[in-house]
């Protein structure tokens, strides 16, 4: 129950510290910790850095000419520079090399479905 309401903390305040969940979870840090790894399957850590890394791939792909800086700062980053480390260790780009690589989403669900569907069976 606990460490529900820890992940539902790190989901909706990305600038939350591990200290201040394990306080409001009534544990000390590493039991909070060892609770938490077991529950989740990764640390508080590592669990906050992939929710952050979320944040920042949905923010870019539907904001493609956010700044860096705004990007990093609304996600949790102390910088751009700690943004661009964790993109590249997720990824294995830079946001910019892939925000130049990436296929546009495709319009096929996000149009009319009928007329899609139509469209798609009056091809063949």
């Amino acid at each position: 129950q606990r460490t529900h309401h820890a992940i539902r903390q790190i989901i909706n305040q990305p600038q939350i510290d591990v200290n201040t969940l394990a306080e409001s979870a009534c544990l000390g840090y590493r039991q909070f910790k060892r609770v938490f790894t077991n529950y989740a399957g990764m640390s508080p850590k590592e669990y906050y850095r992939v929710v952050r890394f979320q944040r920042a791939l949905y923010l870019l792909q539907n904001h493609p000419g956010m700044e860096f800086v705004d990007l990093a700062y609304s996600c949790g980053f102390y910088d751009s520079s700690h943004l661009v480390k964790d993109f590249k260790e997720f990824t294995g780009c830079s946001p910019t090399q892939y925000l130049s690589s990436r296929s546009p989403y495709s319009t096929f669900f996000s149009e009319d479905c009928r007329l899609n569907v139509i469209k798609s069976h009056s091809r063949a």
